[in-house]
């Protein structure tokens, strides 16, 4: 719907630098150290090529190339005369290509919005409004989705979450998950609710849970009584996974700051055909949140020109050589997790693209406080934040992860030596992670 400039967050005028723009309409999560130049997530504005950067399920630094996109669109503001002339213009070609790129059909629509809290926020707010009853939400564990994902998806509280790993970290089998997820189901439409089912595709740590199936399964059992939204904000997957949640009738939040490593806060909820009610579901009218998507759909472009089984082979072994280091060290532990088990058999989203791991110092995993010590103190490199994954011996641990993301797959398959380049890096991150662990 057409934006009002009541609505902005303190916009710079249409003539700022593009740097100035990346950081409108976001929170103090993206606003800049004034000593550091860095945001929370330890990212600034200017590309940094000398970091060794694996930390795409937090957060990445912008690269030079989607920069530049971003600068291509900013140059365009002063000629739409006012805020509002360049977010209807910006937003609707922005959304017709990455509609593109994600294979969307004209009845498909894409909702963007400020992050992938904002996103769930707007699927849970058009699922009440279209609801005649009470909305029952159940969700996977914050801890591995976002602290601020419950807020978000049931404001007034009374949510219901679904732990996926037990206390130990061990992830909870999918048969166990489903079952309590069905329980969940079965007692809230019993009693005359409408439920909003979650699913995360993929978590913190690379969970996908509840199952496809499970929610499948509850929309053909209820589907005047449930609602699926796909929790895929970290974007790790391929058109066809897309095409099925859709097709499903899901409602899929994504974001361009994970996998895509654009800068963080661009969120956007696709929307399925045939939805109820979804013509009028607000955007934030952020030129912040275009530029910042303009630099996602950039990443995503590249890497979408390179063959899905070569990006699959890569995929795959990356992977072996990442958790053969990790098993290999007596100072880092492999956080047991599945692979991916997604609706449709694609040529690279069924392999894992976040690896976590718990530094350990002679074999015992260190406490969360002292994983939380050694991420702020790694120095020329960037990991995934810790995310708390239960208690050891009575102390609470923490793992980090080492992610891959599609800048990273565009380079390796863009140059001479690139996969074993990419390989390197990664093993020599895990070695300085060990080194600094057992210190």
């Amino acid at each position: 719907m057409p934006p009002t400039a009541d609505a902005l967050q303190t916009p710079p005028p249409l003539s700022a630098p593009v740097e100035a723009w990346l950081v409108e309409g976001g929170d103090d999560r993206i606003a800049l150290d004034p000593e550091t130049g860095l945001n929370r997530y330890g990212c600034g504005l200017s590309p940094d090529d000398s970091l060794t950067a694996f930390g795409s399920s937090t957060a990445s630094t912008v690269s030079s190339p989607a920069l530049q996109a971003a600068e291509a669109r900013r140059a365009l503001f002063e000629g739409y005369g006012s805020l509002e002339a360049a977010w209807i213009a910006g937003s609707g070609d922005l959304k017709a290509r990455l509609g593109s790129l994600c294979g969307l059909r004209p009845d498909e629509r894409i909702v963007l919005a400020a992050s992938g809290t904002d996103a769930l926020r707007v699927a849970a707010d058009h699922v009440r409004r279209q609801a005649s009853t009470e909305v029952v939400v159940i969700l996977p564990e914050p801890r591995e989705t976002g602290r601020g994902a419950p807020a978000a998806l049931c404001p007034g509280g009374g949510w219901i979450t679904v732990r996926l790993r037990e206390a130990d970290g061990r992830p909870r089998t999918a048969g166990a998950i489903d079952a309590e997820v069905d329980a969940h189901a079965g007692a809230a439409i019993a009693r005359g609710a409408h439920v909003l089912m979650c699913v995360l595709d993929v978590s913190k740590t690379g969970l996908i849970a509840p199952s496809p199936d499970c929610a499948r399964r509850l929309a053909a059992r209820w589907p005047d009584r449930v609602n699926v939204l796909i929790d895929a904000c970290q974007f790790r997957l391929e058109g066809a996974t897309l095409r099925a949640y859709l097709d499903a009738g899901f409602l899929v939040a994504v974001t361009g700051s994970k996998f895509l490593a654009g800068p963080a806060f661009s969120g956007a909820l696709i929307l399925p055909s045939g939805l109820r009610g979804s013509d009028a579901l607000p955007e934030p009218p952020s030129l912040g949140v275009l530029l910042r998507w303009e630099a996602a759909v950039a990443e995503l472009a590249v890497f979408q020109q390179h063959e899905p089984s070569a990006i699959g082979a890569l995929v795959r072994r990356f992977g072996e050589a990442v958790n053969a280091a990790i098993d290999a060290s007596p100072s880092l532990e492999r956080l047991e997790t599945p692979p991916p088990v997604r609706p449709t058999i694609g040529a690279w989203d069924q392999a894992a693209t976040i690896f976590g791991f718990l530094p350990a110092r002679e074999r015992r995993p260190l406490s969360a406080t002292a994983t939380q010590a050694l991420f702020t103190n790694l120095v020329g490199a960037r990991l995934g934040q810790p995310v708390p994954v239960g208690a050891r011996d009575g102390v609470e641990v923490s793992a980090l992860r080492l992610a891959l993301s599609a800048r990273q797959i565009t380079a390796a398959l863009s140059r001479p030596r690139g996969e074993t380049a990419l390989i390197d890096r990664a093993l020599a991150v895990l070695e300085r992670t060990a080194r600094q662990a057992a210190a």
